[in-house]
This record gives structure tokens, sequence and C-alpha cells, in this order.
């Protein structure tokens, strides 16, 4: 197995989880950590890893790849200093903040021959991919409308909630119907110091997006909803952790929850609308996936990007991105 040499730059609440994950994979090597301060964090990074400043990996020849585990505000610049020292990117989640910077490191990339992952861990879990697939076999006839929620108490930070954690919702959204064929509206509910921190997103077919009927291809006849109507609920005002999903289709509703046991469930149910306002039968078929060690999933999926057996998430990267700049 090829092994590539990586350096991460950031190492908070979320470059401590990826670190964890990075050194158990066969395919890499974590060989330094960078800091603003790096004596602060020697003696709590792994035994025989390198603490040092930003710069220091971005000029070390040895490394193939560069983790940007920084706020999001700091995403660019190195990340635009690494493209520019011949360095893959795995970047925190979303890209960058605004169209203007990813479209530059996508355009850096390409020219380089290099590759930019961005870490949107919903796209990897096994229950949502399996939602995924259930919508695109038909499992649940025509898909006009969905609900999503992600609601917590904190963290607090100097991000609305729509970039924090909408991103999240943006990213899956993709995998459903593209972001292009899309409009988006904002509800902003609470702000704190001009950031809001509980909204809801709105979105609805984009004026002349053809209709989800149309969207079956005539080579295929797996499912895509061309544009649904939907709602996206986000908070870090709420007491309770929520990551939960519902599609709702013509013969019946997929249900994801993150917090259950068996996380995700398809409904079918049946009507006599003349007789009665209460379904006449209805089967719930539950499925069973490990939601929790997602992260594994989204490492690999890097290793397998950078070795050309999984599709780049660049161009989905830089539609949330393009979304998220009309909510910031």
């Amino acid at each position: 197995m090829k092994q590539y040499k990586v350096g991460m730059i950031g190492y908070g609440y979320w470059g401590k989880i990826l670190l964890r994950y990075f050194r158990k994979h066969p395919g890499f090597n974590v060989k330094s950590i960078a800091t603003r301060h790096p004596d602060r964090i020697k003696s709590d990074i792994p035994a025989g890893t390198i603490a040092c400043l930003p710069d220091e990996i971005i000029n070390d020849e040895e490394i193939d790849a560069v983790i940007i585990a920084t706020p999001i505000g700091t995403h660019f610049e190195p990340a635009k200093k690494a493209l520019d020292n011949g360095k893959h990117l795995f970047m925190e989640k979303p890209l960058t903040l605004n169209p203007e910077e990813a479209e530059q490191l996508a355009r850096i990339a390409r020219k380089n021959g290099l590759h930019i992952f961005t870490d949107y861990i919903f796209t990897f879990s096994p229950a949502i991919l399996k939602m995924i697939s259930l919508i695109e076999e038909g499992a649940v006839g025509k898909v006009t409308g969905s609900s999503f929620h992600v609601r917590q108490l904190g963290h607090f930070s100097k991000n609305n909630v729509y970039v924090d954690l909408g991103c999240h919702i943006l990213s899956v959204l993709d995998l459903i119907t593209p972001l292009n064929k899309l409009e988006f509206t904002r509800s902003d509910i609470l702000s704190h110091d001009g950031f809001v921190e509980t909204g809801v997103i709105g979105f609805r077919p984009a004026v002349g997006a053809s209709s989800p009927d149309e969207s079956r291809s005539k080579k295929s006849s797996t499912y895509k909803p061309d544009g649904i109507t939907g709602i996206i609920c986000l908070s870090f005002n709420h007491p309770i952790k929520e990551r939960n999903m519902a599609i709702y289709g013509d013969l019946g509703t997929i249900v994801y929850d993150m917090m259950q046991e068996k996380p995700l469930q398809i409904l079918h149910y049946g009507f006599d609308r003349e007789k009665t306002r209460d379904p006449i039968e209805k089967k719930i078929t539950y499925f069973d996936f490990d939601e929790f060690n997602t992260v594994k999933e989204v490492v690999d999926g890097f290793y397998r990007d950078l070795t050309g057996k999984f599709p780049s998430n660049l161009d989905m990267s830089m539609r949330v991105t393009e979304i998220l700049q009309k909510f910031r």
C-alpha cells in the first residue's frame, strides 16, 4: 500500500479527532503538527510527531499532503501556500468562506495535478448513503419534500449557524439533487453579537428546473429528484442534540436519525382517502448502521481520492461554498 506523509495545521477539537484516525490508517504517516504556538502542544501530541509552525509543514519537501484543521476563516492562506508547494489538501469543512477563494484553490490544484478533499462527514455516513440509494431505487416513489434538523447546545463560534452546521446538510442535499437546481431563503430566529445561532433555511426548485418526473434517465432506472422543496432547521441553542432527516415521497417516507440505535427507517403506508384520514396499512423497515465511526470512512475516502479510486468531492464543496455565501 502506498503511504503518504502528511502534516496537520491546526490542533483544536476536530484536529485531535482527525489525528487519531489518520494515525490509524495504514496509508498515512503523520509527520508533524503545526500551530502558531508549537511549544504549547509538544507535551500533548503523540511521541515521534514534530510540533512546528505552519510554514515548516508547507515548506517540508517530505510532506505529500496537508490537513487544514484551522478555523474556517483561516483556511485559504495556508491552503494556497500548500498547493503552491505541490501538496494535496484535506480541508475541514467548509472549503472556504467565499466562492472566489474556493475557485482560486481549485484552479491551482487542477493546474498542478493536486487533490483537494473536504471533510463533509455526513456524505460518508453509511445510513445516509443507504438513504440516497433508497431514493435512487424509487423506494418511496416520487420525492417532492424533505426536512432536516441539526440542533445542539453550542459550540458557539464566530460563524453563523448556517456555516457551521448548515454546510453539513447542504452537502447531503447535493447528493439528492444538485444545489444549483434549487433556490434558497433564510429565516433568522436568534442572533447574538451579529451572528445567527438559530435559523431556518428554506429551499425549492429553482425557476426553470425540470420536475422530479423528468429526472429518471432514459438509459437507467435510477431516480434522481431534480429539485425538491424542504426546510433545514439549525440551532446552537437547542438542549437536545438532533441529527435527523426526512425524505417524503408519494409512496412513503425515509427517516434518518443518527441518535437512534437503528438510525434509518423507511415507512410505507396506504390510504383510502374516501373513507378515512388515517393510514389503512403501514409497514416500517429498519436499517442498522454504525454512525459513530464515520471519520474512519472520511479518512479512507481521502486516501482513495489520492489513489484514484474515489471521485473527488471538490465540485460539491464549491457548490456548498457558493450557497453559503448567501448566508454569511
